[in-house]
């Protein structure tokens, strides 16, 4: 519906998906974001190419334009929530076991929303108006007749889709305006879970069903919550043992550094292991690390744990960097150079705004 609203344009059609997949990122995962919009885009080039509305060069550029905003955005939308990014989560659980400190929901959506924004809006422009601009004035009505078409197939909201859709709505309502309506007691796991068991109590159309079954739970990428409890347990493990007394003393030299220069070298150095690594493994290295690097240059860890978390979802030089860059490059209308010239200018952005943000911004959120 978004797509369909916001034009017909090759630009307007980047848009567009660039608005669905970013509001879809805010709650659910970025690398489900990235495969679920991914056959859009890939109907919406073929639909391009069919009809001819571009010349081949300029259908090559749209195609590698509108695979790439799906990546990025899923990935700088994933920025701004606690939920969408495990570098994100995995910084709220061990700020909670390691330094008695909760991040909210509400609280990071305030931190990452605007830097997200500021980001998703240089992508925008670079993408359609510099890295891959066509000349050409752009097609007409008829290159969304895929996305009417797929409009009609779907029909009416049915009765399961309205449950899921209220549910959806109230849980994100709560996680954001918790302490405005006099819950603040609840936490953003509580929520979330007491969503969770609704759908599981709550009647879809078949009599003796459910909205969720134990059967769609065997679905769930369980190993990702092995690697998250592995985070946590890292961090526990590197308190317990004295590793973190340990880096503190190692570290000592750096107190001698400005904060922002430490934070803006901390955010060059993750950002640049995640661009070969993946981005969970480099959160759970390097977040517990946070703790022992904070004492050691004498100031809070908090700002060196986030700096670390959005360095690590920050990530669009390669392929293998990140779950949407793996999805769209598995198109085949993507080379490794396409996503290489694309994406240093987006790192070289994140570092100056991720750095300027956890400097200024993080202490009057937090």
């Amino acid at each position: 519906m978004i797509i369909n609203a916001v034009g017909t344009a090759h630009r307007r059609i980047v848009l567009g998906v660039m608005l669905a997949t970013g509001l879809l990122t805010l709650f659910i995962s970025n690398a489900a974001t990235a495969l679920m919009m991914l056959p859009v885009a890939l109907a919406l080039i073929s639909e391009m190419r069919e009809k001819a509305l571009l010349d081949e060069s300029d259908a090559r550029r749209f195609a590698k334009c509108l695979l790439l905003a799906v990546a990025y955005t899923a990935t700088i939308g994933g920025l701004a929530t606690l939920v969408a990014a495990v570098p994100n989560a995995l910084l709220a659980a061990i700020a909670r076991e390691e330094l008695g400190r909760t991040v909210t929901f509400a609280q990071w959506l305030l931190f990452a929303g605007p830097l997200a924004l500021i980001m998703l809006g240089f992508l925008y422009v670079y993408l359609t108006r510099i890295a891959f601009r066509i000349e050409g004035k752009g097609s007409t009505g008829r290159s969304v007749d895929f996305v009417r078409e797929e409009l009609a197939k779907l029909g009416p909201i049915g009765m399961e889709e309205k449950i899921v859709g209220a549910v959806f709505l109230a849980t994100a309502f709560l996680w954001i305006f918790k302490s405005a309506i006099g819950l603040g007691f609840l936490h953003d796991a509580t929520i979330s879970m007491l969503a969770t068991v609704s759908l599981f109590a709550l009647p879809s159309r078949d009599p003796n069903g459910r909205i969720l079954d134990w059967k769609d739970m065997r679905k769930l990428p369980w190993g990702i919550l092995l690697l998250f409890g592995g985070g946590l347990a890292l961090a526990v493990s590197f308190s317990a043992a004295g590793v973190n007394d340990w880096i503190a003393v190692s570290l000592a030299v750096l107190e001698r550094y400005q904060t922002f220069l430490v934070i803006g070298l901390l955010t060059v150095i993750v950002l640049a292991m995640t661009e070969i690594l993946s981005n969970t493994a480099v959160s759970n290295l390097v977040l517990p690390l946070c703790i022992g690097l904070g004492a050691a240059v004498g100031m809070d860890p908090l700002p060196l744990m986030a700096a670390t978390a959005l360095a690590a979802g920050s990530c669009y030089m390669l392929p293998v960097a990140t779950p949407p860059n793996t999805a769209v490059f598995s198109s085949g209308e993507l080379s490794v150079a396409d996503m290489a010239k694309a994406g240093v200018w987006l790192n070289v952005l994140s570092v100056i705004l991720i750095t300027l943000a956890v400097y200024y911004w993080l202490p009057v959120v937090m």
